[in-house]
């Protein structure tokens, strides 16, 4: 997940423009769930159990390599 105290290396300027970029895909990410009839917090949740089967943290932790390669 994201870095704590990332915010901090960032200019104000920027850490604002960035905010704004955020609450845009906010936005239209609520606005597709609701018209597709997807919760996307189950969402979320799910493909988070997807990604934790497909890359376990003992294989794939500090590597780069494709999943289908370990």
């Amino acid at each position: 997940m994201a870095h704590r105290g990332a915010e901090q290396d960032l200019p104000p300027e920027k850490l604002a423009e960035i905010r704004e970029e955020i609450g845009d895909v906010m936005i239209y990410l609520a606005e597709l769930a609701v018209a597709l009839g997807v919760e996307p917090i189950e969402a979320a949740r799910s493909k988070l159990e997807i990604n934790k089967q497909k890359y376990p943290v003992g294989l794939v932790k500090g590597k780069a390599s494709k999943y289908t390669e370990y």
